[in-house]
């Protein structure tokens, strides 16, 4: 409906906003669901999403969100540290095979510990990786990626 302050009245209005806007920039979009006005903050991201995100421990890359696991799943799969995907989304992982709920253990035999880690394995390299982990069901699995 609104953006900023701007009411937006067709496709080609809001395409005119939005093309005002830069990477790094902050809006406020309001929307309406059943007929309640809803407020959301947005950040514009660069074409570079592919790069990674860090907010809060919790990584954006390549079409999944990656959160660290719990210590109830460490202890579970007798790992000492992983990252869970918690939303899979079209992107290279996905189109591996990778299903949601995959916990990601290492990348081409480093065990990944840290957000930053995940995001250098998994950004900083030409060619392929070889991303090992486990399903919560227990079952191991290995996928390479080609980046």
């Amino acid at each position: 409906m609104k953006i900023n302050e701007h009411m937006i009245n067709g496709k080609s209005e809001l395409m005119e906003v939005i093309g005002q806007h830069n990477p790094g920039d902050k809006i406020a979009v309001t929307i309406s669901r059943n007929g309640t006005d809803i407020n959301v903050p947005l950040t514009f991201l660069s074409e570079n999403e592919d790069k990674g995100m860090i907010r809060e421990n919790r990584i954006i890359i390549h079409g999944a969100t990656f959160e660290p696991i719990t210590d109830a799943e460490k202890s579970k799969f007798r790992i000492s540290s992983g990252f869970k995907i918690t939303r899979l989304e079209n992107g290279k992982l996905k189109n591996a095979g990778i299903r949601p709920g995959f916990i990601l253990i290492s990348v081409d035999r480093k065990v990944i510990g840290t957000a930053q880690e995940l995001k250098d394995a998994l950004t900083s390299r030409d060619g392929g990786v070889l991303i090992e982990g486990i399903y919560p069901n227990g079952l191991r699995a290995y996928y390479g990626i080609g980046l």
